[in-house]
């Protein structure tokens, strides 16, 4: 019986245009990575916020997206990069949902939702490395963590 498991890495961001390199150990018993997951936490500083509409000109305004940062992950059996993912803050999803003005934890209950991104790559590997480059462009401090989540498919 195959059990799938997840590998979890998190990565502090704490700097302006921090690049981060860093290595996730596969276990010798994965047969299969099948999925990529990526996620955020906010930590500290102002986390830039979606506009509220108070009339409805506003409300068909698009608004730029807010770009964290990029990551990229490369198997150290294959030359080549085999995921690479920006993370940002969809400033728009307010477009589609219609509690946005009156609903508060929207940035909680919309933006969270992770899916998995399916890849198929051989087990044999034992370590994935990754390389996170910021690119929030922030005036005042501020940190987040980034979480980089593997997900395994075991013998």
């Amino acid at each position: 019986m195959n059990k799938e498991v997840v590998i979890i890495k998190s990565i502090l961001i704490d700097r302006p245009k921090q690049v981060k390199v860093f290595d996730i150990k596969i276990p010798r018993q994965a047969k299969n990575i099948i999925g990529i997951e990526m996620g955020m936490r906010w930590h500290l500083g102002a986390l830039p916020r979606p506009p509220l509409f108070d009339s409805l000109d506003g409300f068909f305004k698009m608004y730029r997206n807010i770009l964290f940062g990029e990551l990229k992950l490369q198997s150290y059996n294959e030359a080549k990069i085999f995921y690479s993912q920006e993370l940002s803050q969809d400033q728009n999803f307010i477009h589609s949902h219609f509690t946005a003005k009156k609903f508060n934890p929207t940035p909680f209950t919309h933006q969270a939702h992770l899916l998995e991104d399916p890849i198929f790559l051989n087990g044999d590997a034992t370590i994935i490395q990754g390389i996170y480059k910021d690119q929030l462009e922030l005036l005042t401090p501020y940190s987040y963590t980034v979480n980089v989540y593997v997900w395994l498919e075991n013998k």
